[in-house]
């Protein structure tokens, strides 16, 4: 448990850990591929996937959490979150590279709504900025569904004024109140 909670919501890879989480992103990367999964975003899948997993690594660290980066084989994923499995510890992890005018947290209709969702956002390889967070099931609205870029694939836009504190998610988490 957390012992001491951190106010500062940016927080710094240094090398190794860019690395270590490069790695585990480009092999999550070459598995989904292998085993026919497609990207639920448009874009690089590889470069997205070195994204996620970096955004992943810096939560971690915020919240003094284990994080192994772990690679799943074909089907092992979806039965690891069949029996709770999260990105990091009881938290799932969205992120997106910082562009002006950012104005919302994407999620998805396959995503839990009992579960916290903290929205990173990426500065620089080195500095990720952990915004807010928000429970699945207030982020999943129908008045946040929507297709912003207009390519046919509508995803829920959750607006980033509703996203609470990241120190209230670590207050949580620090008294026992997210498992």
């Amino acid at each position: 448990m957390m012992k001491v909670l951190k106010t500062n919501t940016t927080i710094t890879l240094d090398q190794s850990e860019i690395m270590f989480a490069t790695d585990a992103g480009i092999m999550r990367n070459k598995e989904n591929r292998h085993a026919g999964h497609k990207s639920s975003v448009t874009g690089d899948s590889r470069a997205l996937d070195i994204q996620g997993a970096r955004a992943e690594y810096a939560v971690a660290k915020y919240f003094s959490l284990p994080w192994s980066g772990r690679i799943f084989q074909a089907g092992e994923l979806s039965e690891w979150r069949a029996k709770g499995g999260h990105d990091v510890g009881p938290l799932e992890v969205r992120s997106t590279i910082y562009r002006p005018r950012l104005n919302h947290m994407p999620m998805f209709k396959t995503d839990t709504k009992n579960v916290p969702y903290t929205f990173v956002i990426v500065h620089s390889p080195e500095k990720y900025e952990l915004r807010g967070w928000v429970w699945g099931r207030d982020g999943m609205r129908n008045a946040y569904w929507y297709d912003p870029a207009r390519f046919n694939q509508p995803y829920y836009c959750v607006p980033l004024h509703i996203l609470r504190p990241i120190v209230d998610l670590a207050y949580l988490i620090s008294k026992g109140g997210i498992v």
